[in-house]
């Protein structure tokens, strides 16, 4: 049923010449991990308690679609049923397992928690609900995911939502348990990159590749973990010291922002060459967005605080 709804799309596309596929494909980089530091960044700005919401999310999400991926080993559509031929320009960013869905899981996680946390604005509400929607239709439409790829994505990341809103009551009312949320982000990254180094993975082989490389989903693991422990890390420390808050002009918040970008991918090629050049690939990815992280969430906040100490006087 799932391959022959994606060949009912497919068939659209073919009689359409792909008239809407170069919207899908932008469509479908709003529910990327470029996007997501992107938006949550640019929300953290506006209001640093959403912005940290959204980016956690992101990440925890991105978590446990790592530790899915890789325990059922989903194989692609078109590796599954040779009738599946892919929107060629979406194929490249379609690697690793299918099940369940990244971008459903980061869509879930910024376009539907943005319209939760904003659903007294309704038509902000709405807006990102269409959004979410597309993102997640985009999936099936170009024929990289499953039907039930994006489903059970959106589910966990939905439940995501509705754990993390609970452990930010619970945060109001006791402040001092962030230090065990940033012990269990921490555990479960750590749990995430011994789980993904340990356990087996199928090795069919099509023309001498294979059709899922073992070790890039090992590396994609490391990746998820190290981004979730460089939050927790980052995270904690501006709770307990750094303590940033975003009340200044527009003007400044937007430069904070352009700021953070720049620097966050100066800091990633600069991390990502000294990682690269004595680690294997998977320690080397998990140190990279481990750090990136940690930057934007605790150094960027700090830099900003003591500059502003320094202006002020």
């Amino acid at each position: 049923m799932d391959i022959e709804y994606l060949l009912l799309l497919q068939n659209f596309r073919e009689a359409s010449s792909g008239v809407l596929d170069n919207f899908f494909m932008v469509v479908t980089s709003l529910g990327g991990s470029t996007a997501m530091i992107l938006i949550a960044m640019l929300v953290y700005c506006m209001n640093k308690k959403l912005g940290s919401y959204l980016i956690f999310n992101g990440l925890m999400g991105s978590l446990l679609n790592g530790f899915l991926k890789i325990s059922f080993c989903v194989y692609r559509p078109w590796m599954r049923d040779l009738r599946v031929v892919p929107v060629a320009k979406a194929m490249p960013g379609a690697t690793g397992y299918s099940f369940p869905s990244g971008h459903a899981c980061i869509a879930t996680a910024v376009w539907g928690g943005l319209a939760y946390k904003e659903r007294k604005r309704k038509w902000l509400s709405l807006g990102c609900c269409v959004v979410w929607f597309l993102v997640l239709f985009s999936r099936n439409y170009l024929g990289v995911h499953t039907p039930q790829d994006v489903i059970v994505s959106t589910m966990v990341g939905m439940l995501l939502l509705w754990f993390t809103s609970k452990l930010e009551q619970a945060l109001e009312k006791n402040p001092r348990l962030d230090a065990v949320v940033a012990g269990m982000i921490f555990a479960t990254g750590l749990l995430l990159m011994i789980y993904a180094s340990c356990k087996t993975y199928p090795l069919d082989m099509v023309d001498g590749k294979y059709l899922a490389d073992p070790e890039v989903m090992v590396v994609d693991s490391f990746a998820a973990a190290g981004a979730a422990i460089g939050f927790a890390f980052g995270w904690l420390l501006e709770r307990r010291k750094i303590h940033f808050e975003m009340k200044d002009s527009t003007k400044y918040r937007v430069l904070y922002f352009v700021a953070s970008i720049i620097s966050m991918l100066l800091v990633k090629e600069l991390t990502k060459k000294i990682a690269f050049l004595f680690l294997a690939d998977r320690y080397a990815k998990a140190v990279e967005m481990g750090v990136v992280v940690f930057w934007l969430i605790g150094m960027m906040p700090l830099l900003a605080k003591l500059l502003k100490k320094v202006t002020a006087r």
